[in-house]
């Protein structure tokens, strides 16, 4: 089986309004819009790069899949971080 193209990918961020600049102004992104999407709790919004799209997608709630997933890769970054700060200050003695 040979990929040939992704259709979208979807990125979980705490702000759209944060985001979408990034992606817009830094990355040339077009960005076509946004979208509440009630069932899921999330707020969407569509970036276009090629033939793939980017789906930025904020929590509404806290109670949101896309929030507990944020907030659990937020404690593992932090935790990660801090192992290697402790480990650079060791190596730097």
């Amino acid at each position: 089986m040979n990929t040939k193209k992704i259709n979208h990918i979807g990125i979980a961020v705490n702000s759209l309004d944060a985001s979408i600049p990034f992606y817009r102004d830094q990355l040339g992104m077009e960005f076509e819009g946004s979208e509440v999407v009630e069932d899921q709790k999330v707020k969407v919004a569509f970036l276009v790069v090629g033939e793939s799209r980017i789906e930025l997608l904020e929590p509404t709630c806290a109670e949101s899949p896309v929030a507990k997933f944020i907030e659990k890769k937020v404690k593992a970054f932090t935790t990660s971080l801090t192992k290697s700060k402790m480990l650079l200050k060791r190596l730097k003695r």
